[in-house]
């Protein structure tokens, strides 16, 4: 008599796992063994084609179920002895191998120990500058005396349209001063373009020619001055108004009166195509006027602002 046994080494698997199954083929009196089919249940096979006389056969195969559910697999073989001359065949056990494949439930993830932010030693406060004291009279900062002004190069008014502005004159200033003068020129007395403010850095060390070349490089200038209805402007040309402006504007206007003491009333200006209300406010506080050549951020047009407002013209 034949039997035909069939295990695997797991029963509960999660999909795509792989299971391993094992016949056993054994006969009681010598035998023929044909063939061994295994289904495994899902509609897949795997047949031994063995084709030789054995009383005891073993193999194995792997297998994996693709999706969830219960699977039954089951084992066939054909033999041949001398009990079952034209040959037979024999089922594996009688219930099969039933497979259960069930996706798992993932348990909590591992506990880990909170973590505490590593506490930050306080420094010891660093002093940078030193308390005022009011006892104290205030420091005075002790200017050098103002050099002989150079003389300005005055070119008679109106401002022409077609300006040509010293070298290395950036394009968009000179676009700026060349539309500042189509909107104001013909109200220019006279002017100065790249105005000396000072007799620039004098380094004692250096020697001559060297020396007043580069108090020629460290001199201050002043992009424009120009006299309008009676009244002397120091004048910085950019395309938009910014902080920058005003406080080139503020220093240009301090340093063309310490050198170059002018009869007249001054004031400092900036000149712009297009500025911010907010700035245009500030320059007026600090008394900076603003020629606005096409228009404020917000619509207004163009014009010379000032701390009370717009100029009438």
């Amino acid at each position: 008599m034949a039997t035909l046994t069939l295990s695997a080494d797991k029963t509960k698997v999660a999909p795509n796992e792989i299971v391993t199954f094992t016949v056993v083929y054994q006969s009681d009196i010598p035998s023929y063994l044909s063939s061994v089919t295994l289904y495994f249940g899902d509609g897949e096979s795997f047949t031994w084609a063995v084709g030789q006389p054995a009383q005891y056969w073993k193999n194995s195969v792997a297998h994996s179920y693709s999706s969830e559910g219960v699977y039954t697999a089951r084992a066939i073989a054909l033999y041949a002895d001398a009990n079952n001359p034209g040959g037979t065949y024999v089922w594996s056990n009688e219930w099969g191998i039933i497979c259960v494949v069930e996706a798992p439930i993932p348990g909590p993830p591992p506990y880990s120990p909170p973590s505490f932010p590593t506490p930050i030693r306080p420094e010891p406060p660093v002093v940078i500058f030193e308390p005022w004291e009011p006892d104290m009279p205030p420091r005075t900062v002790d200017l050098p005396p103002p050099s002989e002004p150079p003389p300005i190069d005055w070119h008679s008014g109106p401002l022409p349209v077609d300006i040509v502005p010293p070298p290395r004159t950036r394009d968009t200033d000179i676009f700026t001063l060349r539309a500042f003068a189509e909107k104001w020129g013909d109200q220019i007395t006279r002017y100065a373009l790249n105005v000396s403010l000072d007799g620039g850095e004098v380094v004692a060390d250096l020697d001559e020619p060297y020396r007043t070349l580069w108090s020629k490089l460290t001199t201050h200038k002043a992009d424009i001055v120009f006299e309008r209805k009676g009244i002397l402007y120091v004048a910085e040309i950019k395309p938009r108004l910014s902080r920058g402006a005003i406080g080139e504007a503020i220093t240009a206007h301090e340093l063309f009166k310490r050198l170059h003491k002018p009869q007249l009333e001054t004031r400092a200006a900036v000149i712009c195509l297009t500025a911010h209300p907010i700035l245009v406010q500030t320059a007026g506080w600090l008394g900076v006027l603003v020629f606005v050549v096409e228009q404020v951020d917000t619509g207004q047009p163009a014009g010379l602002y000032y701390l009370h407002g717009k100029e009438r013209k």
